[in-house]
C-alpha cells in the first residue's frame, strides 16, 4: 500500500511538473503569435504607405479624384492609427484593417479602370488632332495650288493682254499698208488723153481721189474715193465731180467751167452752186 501512495504522489508530481512545462511554451507561443502579427502589422504599414503613395500618384495625375484620394489616405490613417490602438484589445481588428485594404484595393481598380478611360479618350483626342492636323496641311496646300493657278492665270492674262496690244498695233499696221495700197492703186489709176475738137484740142483726165473723214478711224458714213474727170484747153477747163461732201450731203453733178482768166467757176448747165470739195 505503501508503495502505491508513493506512485499516486509521483504521478501527481509529474502531472505538476507538466503543466508548468506547459506554461513557458503558452506563453512563449503568444510571444511568437504577437511578433508575426507585429510583423504582420509592419507589412500592413508598408503596403499602407504604398498605397498612400499610389493614391497620392493617382490624385497627381488625375485631379478629379483628388478629394476621394486625400478622404482614402485620411481614412488608411485612421485606420492604421485605430489597429495600433486596438492591436492589444482586439486581434479581430486584423480583419477589418484586411477589410479596409480589400476595399481600397477595389476603389484602386475602380480607379485604373477609369484611368485606362481617360487613356481611352485621349488616344481618340489624339487621333482627331493628327486628322485635323491633316485636314489643316491639305489646305494650306490646296491655298498654295490656287495662289499658282492665280499666277499663272495672272500672267496667262498679261500674256492675252500683250499679245491683245500686238494685234491692235498689227491690226493699224495693216490698215496704213492697205491704205497706202489703196494710194498707190488710185494714183496707177490715173490717166489722161487727148482729143482733137474742131479746131481746138482738148486734154481728158481722169483721177480718183480719197475723201478724209473729220475722224481718221471712221470712215463708214461717207465713200472712201470720189471720181474726178477734167477736160482742159489753153482758157478752159472743165471739171465733173461725183461723190458725197465731208458732212456726207451730195455733191451736184452739174458742170461748171473755171475761166483761167478770171479764175472764176461759170455755171455750163443745169442749176446748182459751185461744187464741192475741188
Amino acid at each position: 500500500m505503501g508503495k502505491k501512495k508513493g506512485g499516486k504522489k509521483e504521478k501527481k508530481d509529474a502531472g505538476e511538473k507538466k503543466a508548468g512545462d506547459e506554461g513557458p511554451d503558452k506563453e512563449a507561443e503568444f510571444e511568437m503569435l504577437m511578433t508575426s502579427k507585429n510583423l504582420e502589422l509592419a507589412e500592413m504599414k508598408v503596403r499602407a504607405g504604398k498605397l498612400a503613395d499610389a493614391i497620392y500618384e493617382l490624385r497627381s495625375n488625375n485631379s478629379s479624384l483628388g478629394e476621394t484620394l486625400v478622404g482614402v489616405k485620411k481614412d488608411s490613417a485612421d485606420i492604421l492609427a485605430h489597429l495600433e490602438r486596438d492591436m492589444i484589445e482586439k486581434r479581430g481588428t486584423v480583419a477589418t484593417l484586411a477589410t479596409s485594404v480589400e476595399d481600397l484595393t477595389a476603389e484602386l481598380e475602380a480607379t485604373r479602370e477609369r484611368i485606362a478611360e481617360l487613356e481611352a479618350e485621349e488616344k481618340a483626342r489624339a487621333s482627331e488632332f493628327a486628322q485635323a492636323t491633316r485636314s489643316i496641311e491639305e489646305s494650306e496646300n490646296l491655298k498654295v495650288q490656287i495662289n499658282d493657278l492665280r499666277q499663272i492665270i495672272s500672267n496667262q492674262n498679261k500674256t492675252i493682254q500683250s499679245n491683245d496690244m500686238s494685234i491692235s498695233s498689227l491690226e493699224q499696221q495693216l490698215k496704213a499698208i492697205n491704205r497706202t495700197h489703196d494710194d498707190l492703186k488710185l494714183k496707177l489709176s490715173r490717166f489722161s488723153t487727148e482729143h482733137q475738137v474742131a479746131d481746138h484740142k482738148w486734154t481728158f483726165k481722169q483721177a480718183t481721189q480719197r475723201l478724209k473723214s473729220p475722224n481718221a478711224d471712221d470712215e463708214s458714213n461717207i465713200p472712201a474715193v470720189r471720181c474726178r474727170n477734167s477736160l482742159n484747153m489753153v482758157g478752159r477747163s472743165v471739171i465733173l465731180f461725183g461723190g458725197t461732201t465731208k458732212e456726207g450731203k451730195l455733191c451736184s453733178n452739174d458742170t461748171f467751167v473755171l475761166n483761167t482768166e478770171t479764175n472764176e467757176w461759170e455755171k455750163y448747165a443745169g442749176s446748182g452752186d459751185v461744187p464741192c470739195a475741188r
